[in-house]
């Protein structure tokens, strides 16, 4: 039999209302989004002035490495907790954890007072370094990964023609997150939506076409912040198609559809207890990347151990062992989409949605609320290996208001799946296959 898991993508959005609040001082003002056909890059400061400092923390710099095993565990934490919100009801779930924690974070630099603590709390910030861990994160994504595998993650702002951004907020999602802001006009919603949608769909491989959905933007929208991941990877060792067959695939004890069965027999990474089987799938030689596969031993058991997952998952990659295990693994293709914004509420994001919003670092005035976190990811698992995209909007809008040999793993019904940074531990996608055969 095999079993069902899940992967899950994010993307948000961001709006603005008008109010007015102390004006900020000159080397930290405001700089307005010019034409981009007529005006220099919106980001360059006037020349006779001091460039502002970025929008960073004051505590001294972390090593890199640690720096990105720290924004990956700030990053697991904040996924799992996300998976908690999203896994309820039937079906498949997929989204990535990193795309919505870097659109997110970039989105919390820009922010103040509750608003801030609401989103660090949400997102596991460390209190010190957090912007600067995860632009080491990002650095270490970014990293050759070899011939078998390809790894991108690209950040843009896209902001409102003639609307003055704080230099500072803009100088630190640049040099940070390698954010470049381009300018457009949401008096033309569709076309501004047209234009942020075709980068996307670039950075992704056309794995994530319309990340935007029609209706989305408007002329009160000032800044739409976006994340883009893309994996592509090669198993270390392929299966072979040959040794993939039609079986039986459990969805429910009542419920069994017929889906194709990959097997292969070798030496893996493997775990398991009372409740579950843990597989460890790698990428090819110079990936440092693998897919975790968690299948419980029930057919019936994924609700359970999805609900102490956060809890059990480090323990059980603490314990993978080579051992000699026959796999079998359901091809599946999936595409999941979503707005986030009930599922960051329950995180305590809250104020960061209405109209009490303070976002004063993006714009010096309290005028902008998150209008909309909107998120789309994309899986597809075969003999040869995993291709993945995810990507993530926030819009931002004025306010108007080691075991023995003859191990099986049998994925004939419903698993958890992870694909994984093996560097720094950061698991960039996230899912279940509860239905193999469903798109």
């Amino acid at each position: 039999m095999t079993k069902p898991f899940m992967l899950v993508l994010l993307a948000g959005a961001l709006a603005a209302c008008p109010s007015s609040s102390t004006p900020v001082s000159p080397d930290e003002g405001p700089v307005p989004v010019a034409p981009a056909e007529t005006a220099a890059p919106a980001e360059t400061a006037a020349p006779d002035a001091e460039p502002p400092a970025p929008v960073t923390e004051k505590a001294g710099a972390i090593a890199s490495a640690d720096a990105a095993k720290t924004a990956a565990a700030a990053n697991n934490a904040f996924g799992l907790a996300l998976y908690d919100q999203v896994r309820a009801g039937e079906g498949n779930r997929f989204f990535s954890p990193v795309s919505l924690s870097v659109a997110l974070s970039m989105t919390t630099m820009g922010a103040a007072g509750n608003t801030e603590r609401e989103l660090r709390a949400a997102l596991r910030l460390p209190e010190a370094g957090a912007y600067d861990a995860f632009g080491a994160l990002q650095r270490a994504l970014g990293a050759d990964r070899g011939l078998e595998a390809e790894l991108r993650i690209a950040n843009r702002l896209w902001g409102q023609q003639g609307y003055a951004f704080q230099e500072a907020f803009l100088a630190g999602t640049r040099e940070i997150y390698g954010a470049g802001l381009e300018p457009v006009s949401f008096a033309a919603p569709e076309e501004a939506r047209a234009t942020i949608n075709r980068w996307v769909s670039e950075e992704t491989r056309a794995k994530i076409p319309e990340l935007l959905p029609s209706g989305i933007l408007n002329e009160r929208t000032k800044l739409v912040l976006t994340n883009a991941v893309y994996f592509n990877g090669r198993w270390e060792t392929a299966f072979k198609f040959s040794q993939t067959d039609p079986a039986e695939f459990t969805v429910t004890p009542e419920r069994k559809v017929e889906a194709q069965l990959m097997h292969r027999t070798g030496r893996f990474e493997y775990a398991e207890d009372a409740r579950v089987q843990v597989l460890r799938l790698p990428y090819g030689e110079g990936s440092e990347m693998s897919m975790v596969v968690v299948l419980p031993k029930a057919v019936d058991g994924l609700a359970a151990v999805e609900a102490t997952l956060a809890a059990d998952l480090p323990g059980w990659l603490d314990k993978l062992g080579a051992s000699r295990v026959e796999v079998f693994l359901p091809r599946f293709e999936m595409r999941a989409n979503a707005s986030m914004k009930e599922a960051l509420e329950a995180l305590g994001v809250k104020e960061a949605f209405t109209l009490a919003a303070d976002f004063s670092p993006m714009s010096g005035q309290e005028d902008l609320y998150l209008s909309a976190v909107v998120h789309e990811a994309y899986v597809k698992v075969d003999e040869s290996g995993t291709e993945a995209a995810a990507a993530t909007g926030v819009v931002m809008t004025t306010k108007s208001a080691a075991l023995g040999a003859g191990l099986v793993f049998r994925a004939d019904h419903p698993f958890f799946f992870a694909i994984r940074d093996d560097r720094t531990g950061a698991l960039l996608f996230v899912g279940r296959v509860a239905d193999p055969t469903a798109g």
